[in-house]
């Protein structure tokens, strides 16, 4: 029973004509590994840039501007101005 309206939930839910892993609730889908991967082709340095700079456009968005994003990271608004800049 459960599973009929699981796989009924997803025919509906589902945006495209396939059902994706990513689709699946997490309690069903396969375990997923914790530890963080190194994309490939990237080094440490870049993956953390591109880290950063989308956790403060993140805070960026979700603040409304700078200034307080800046106060939320603590940090100057001078150095989110520029980490959003490279």
């Amino acid at each position: 029973r459960e599973l009929e309206n699981l796989v009924e939930r997803l025919v509906v839910m589902t945006l495209g004509p396939v059902i994706e892993r990513t689709d699946l609730p997490q309690r069903i889908g396969p375990p997923t590994d914790p530890r963080p991967r190194l994309p490939r082709g990237r080094s440490l340095t870049e993956a953390v840039r591109e880290y950063e700079q989308a956790l403060i456009e993140g805070i960026v968005q979700e603040q409304g501007t700078q200034a307080r994003a800046a106060r939320v990271l603590g940090v100057s608004q001078s150095t989110v101005a520029r980490k959003l800049r490279k």
